[in-house]
């Protein structure tokens, strides 16, 4: 057969598109009529629908590798995160995204510090990590995150070697960034009144002697009543939470809000409850002393809001409410503030339970505790103890070399700590010098030491390796002929088969190769402690030595102090023991502890003179039942205005 066959079109395909055929991809155009960039397209006819059947789900036009093209041309919505703050904001407000701010300290200078020390104190306080850090002129200059700002400025104004530290930015914050810091308050004019009333009342209450912010009896203060704050039970309740932000607007950071009121009294508030004065722990967390005395709480459900608040509370006064007479009642306090020692001026017989964020300074301005410096603790009947430290001591500081020969052997071990953030002698700038440079390489203070190696090298074993690190301190001299600089303790303790001393000496001694001021040999204080057993070849074998170095702060701390007696029949003192160390402690007179007596009850209620003697008279001389007659006076409101020295916030 000649000429072109009419056999059909699609002779030869099959549904699997089989057959001779040329592949070509023919260009796909989308709805509007413009050409897909995007798809592939297809490689054979489309089937044609079966009647019935479901329609297949329209082709994507991803192509291979590629993101499928998401929102609202889609129909995908945006989803919405559930978290509270989103990733870059600080307390919600957004942030710019990282980066870092230059900030600096100023103070450290009038201090004595060295800029060393205060960088280790701030990076320690801060817990972060502070970067290119310098001194410039009297300011230490660093940087840190962005979003650690709010955070660190609150530690500004923080205490520092007797004195304060100022953390401020270099240049001005960002706007978002100022906004987390301190919220802008914007107020009408009556708000504005509304403020300085309740300031006015903060400051009329304020006892800055003893610390105290009293805020009994508020329904009898004029200035209140006058406001009409308690017409209305609307009013009434607001009230507190806005005097509790009024007085959280007073202080700069927190550290400053601790350190000025460490007790609040609130004391007949007729209070069912504690609803309406909740408030004050979110204000006052860190409180110390707190009296809810003469109102009328009845169970523990009422206090429910506090329950396991205020974790350094101390004191706590509910004397005059009906839950005083529930059963177990003061063992329930003790569980829901776990930091109590004493409950209605009676003290709990357990001291409270360690706590790792306890950083306590002692107990406030309520009924003081009754811990006296005791003098020295020392058991022993030969005298060793005395004996070892006049022998030792003179022996460490003119020849080192022939102390280790006589007190150490091979099983000798010796190791020194530096304690730089210890509290200097205030006001002491003549002998007090503050550079370490002899100590840190030697230091084994394992709160800063993180290393095991160097942990484990720093401790010297045996007189060549004790002689070397002797060798590298600096030429010491103590004086043991003055009693008053020295406080010890000594005791008995068995080891390895034999009875030896564990002491503890707490002195001061005097460096005087290196010159303070004027000529005057720098001084520091130190604690060591020995444990010494018999038979060496000075009598005495020195098995440990743990040497720890500090700023001088003169020996105040460990004199030994007597308890007040009455005046009208005041006792004497115990006779000192025979082998006891030397104390040199005065008897008061009467009239000397009367005086005493007077000036720790002023600076306790910040009563006058005259009215702080009138008080412990009507009392006979008992400073507790005059602390409790002064608040049932004040809670009455029946103290006269003149009693009272002139309050300053």
């Amino acid at each position: 057969m000649t000429g072109r066959s009419s056999l059909p079109a699609n002779l030869g395909r099959n549904r699997a598109g089989g057959g001779i055929q040329k592949r070509r991809q023919s260009a796909r155009l989308d709805r509007e009529g413009d050409l897909d960039m995007g798809g592939q397209a297809p490689t054979g006819p489309r089937a044609r629908p079966i009647s019935g059947a479901k329609p297949r789900p329209a082709r994507s036009n991803t192509a291979p590798g590629q993101k499928p093209e998401t929102g609202p041309s889609k129909g995908f919505r945006p989803v919405r995160s559930n978290a509270r703050h989103p990733v870059g904001t600080v307390n919600g407000i957004k942030q710019p995204a990282g980066g870092f701010i230059e900030m600096k300290v100023s103070g450290w200078k009038d201090l004595k510090a060295t800029n060393s020390e205060t960088i280790l104190f701030l990076e320690r306080r801060l817990k972060e990590k502070l970067r290119r850090v310098r001194p410039v002129g009297d300011n230490i200059m660093f940087q840190v995150p962005l979003v650690k700002v709010p955070t660190i400025l609150e530690f500004d104004g923080i205490k520092f070697a007797g004195g304060n530290l100022r953390i401020q930015p270099v240049n001005e914050l960002p706007a978002s960034i100022q906004a987390a810091i301190k919220p802008t308050v914007d107020r009408s004019e009556e708000a504005q009144q509304l403020a300085s009333l309740l300031k006015n009342v903060l400051q009329s209450r304020y006892v800055a002697a003893s610390k105290m912010l009293d805020l009994s009896a508020l329904g009898t203060h004029p200035q209140l009543q006058g406001s009409g704050f308690f017409d209305q039970d609307s009013t009434r309740a607001k009230m507190f939470p806005a005097m509790m932000k009024v007085a959280d607007e007073q202080f700069t950071n927190r550290a400053e809000k601790r350190d000025s009121v460490v007790s609040v009294n609130l004391a007949s508030n007729t209070l069912n409850d504690i609803s309406m004065v909740a408030s004050l722990a979110a204000t006052f967390p860190e409180l110390k002393n707190l009296s809810l005395e003469n109102n009328n709480i009845t169970t523990f459900k009422q206090l429910e809001p506090w329950r396991f608040k205020f974790r350094k509370l101390e004191q706590l006064l509910l004397t005059g409410n009906p839950i005083t007479q529930l059963p177990n009642y003061r063992e329930d306090c003790r569980k829901w503030w776990k930091s109590l020692i004493m409950l209605d001026n009676v003290y709990y017989p357990d001291p409270p339970p360690a706590s790792k964020n306890d950083h306590s300074a002692g107990p406030g301005s309520f009924p003081p505790m009754p811990l006296m410096i005791q003098p020295s603790g020392v058991i022993d009947d030969q005298d060793h103890t005395n004996e070892f430290l006049s022998t030792f001591f003179p022996a460490f500081d003119t020849d080192r070399k022939l102390c280790v020969q006589t007190f150490y052997n091979d099983q000798s071990m010796f190791s020194i700590s530096v304690n730089v953030s210890a509290p200097r002698l205030s006001g002491d700038t003549k002998h007090n010098i503050q550079k370490w440079d002899s100590y840190i390489p030697k230091s084994r203070n394992m709160v800063r030491l993180r290393n095991p190696t160097a942990i484990k090298d720093r401790c010297a074993k045996g007189p060549t390796a004790i002689q070397k690190i002797w060798d590298t301190l600096p030429r010491t001299f103590h004086d043991v002929t003055d009693p008053l600089k020295w406080n010890y303790d000594s005791k008995n303790i068995s080891y390895e088969d034999t009875v030896g001393m564990l002491l503890t000496v707490h002195g001061e001694y005097e460096e005087p190769e290196n010159v303070a001021m004027e000529g005057v040999a720098s001084k520091r204080s130190f604690t060591r402690t020995f444990l010494v057993l018999p038979n060496g070849a000075g009598g005495y074998l020195v098995r440990r030595d743990m040497l720890l170095v500090r700023a001088y702060g003169g020996s105040s701390a460990w004199q030994a102090e007597t308890l007040l007696p009455q005046p009208a029949a005041p006792q004497a003192a115990p006779e000192q023991a025979a082998n006891a160390p030397p104390q040199q402690i005065a008897v008061l007179d009467p009239k000397e502890q009367m005086l005493q007596m007077i000036q720790q009850l002023m600076s306790q209620t910040g009563l006058t003179p005259k009215f702080a003697e009138m008080c412990l008279e009507q009392t006979g001389w008992d400073l507790a039942k005059a602390m409790q007659a002064f608040n049932e006076v004040r809670a009455s409101g029946s103290l006269p205005p003149d009693a009272l020295a002139q309050p300053v916030v």
